[in-house]
């Protein structure tokens, strides 16, 4: 499965018949819970419905989110 990393693993991606998924930690998506209303979640999960356009401005704050926290992991070491 693809990813994006920085500072460690960023965020998975993958394409299924009926909807795509990015993969974030739990943190992520508890702290954007009110915008995800609509979506399908799981405890690492999003789904978009491949039927509605992708939520670009969405998905750059859910990455910037967890580059915040790489970076957070990161200064603790």
């Amino acid at each position: 499965m693809p990813y994006y990393e920085y500072k460690g693993r960023l965020a998975y991606f993958a394409a299924f018949k009926n909807h795509v998924s990015i993969f974030l930690t739990p943190p992520v998506i508890e702290q954007h819970r009110s915008e995800l209303k609509g979506y399908i979640t799981r405890t690492g999960t999003i789904q978009f419905p491949n039927d509605k356009p992708l939520p670009v401005a969405l998905l750059g704050r859910l990455v910037r989110a967890r580059v915040k926290l790489n970076d957070s992991r990161t200064l603790k070491k």
